[in-house]
């Protein structure tokens, strides 16, 4: 094997260093615990609408009275963020594993999508297709889906908690209830549905960015990545688009 492709076969692996970089992570991060916490209410809201046919009392059938009802049944504005912090620690986890399993898979399976890189010929590496990005991107999904889970489990019983009724004290006491009590499986009950949910949801939204990035400006240092304004215009509808459509799946899990 000559020099040039040593070089084109270890670009992959220059990917993912530059995607896991320390100052990525953290705007990753940060930028993500701001937005999550920004719109924790209403995301909690979102679960209590979901769970409300189960009890029968009908007190978060719209959006309007739903809310009134959530603030009337705190006794601060704290209460209005349950949940929170355990979606906020997933963040950088979840960025860690999904582009590591991301670049890992289109390795393996020798393609290329890195517009910088295409322009030199190679046989080892070759541009995935719309279905491929989904499915490598959904895969990648499962994977942080099934590892992170624990935590997924535990936002949801915290969010539906109340001031009148708080069983759990914070995301460590609910896990080690939920386990003492029930086994180490009962925190990864729902994991069906919510992967069944993961899949389309994390396979579409990064498919629409990966696609919808070619066509906005990038940055001038080579890389071949999208601005910061293209990034969240491309990410913006890559999510919205996604989590259209696979919402019926959320509401079921």
């Amino acid at each position: 094997m000559n020099l040039a492709s040593s070089k084109r076969i270890q670009q992959p692996n220059n990917t993912i260093k530059q995607h896991l970089d320390l100052l990525h992570l953290l705007a990753v991060g940060i930028s993500g615990a701001v937005a999550r916490t920004f719109v924790a209410p209403l995301e909690r809201l979102k679960i209590l609408m979901q769970t409300d046919s189960l009890t029968g009392r009908k007190k978060f059938s719209s959006l309007w009275k739903g809310m009134k009802t959530m603030v009337q049944g705190e006794t601060s504005l704290m209460g209005l963020f349950r949940g929170n912090a355990a979606n906020v620690i997933r963040i950088v986890p979840t960025a860690i594993i999904q582009l590591s399993a991301v670049f890992l898979i289109r390795e393996k399976l020798g393609y290329n999508d890195e517009p910088r890189k295409q322009s030199v010929q190679s046989k080892e590496f070759k541009p995935s297709s719309g279905s491929t990005k989904i499915a490598i991107a959904g895969v990648s999904g499962l994977c942080a889906g099934v590892a992170l889970y624990p935590l997924e489990f535990i936002r949801g019983r915290l969010s539906v908690q109340s001031a009148s009724h708080c069983p759990y004290n914070g995301i460590l006491h609910g896990l080690r209830s939920s386990i003492r009590q029930t086994g180490l499986l009962s925190v990864y009950r729902g994991l069906t549905p919510s992967l069944l949910g993961v899949f389309p949801y994390v396979g579409i939204s990064y498919a629409t960015y990966d696609q919808l990035r070619h066509f906005f400006p990038k940055l001038q240092d080579g890389s071949g990545l999208p601005t910061a304004t293209s990034a969240v215009i491309c990410g913006s509808v890559g999510s919205l688009t996604a989590q259209t459509l696979a919402y019926p799946l959320d509401t079921c899990r």
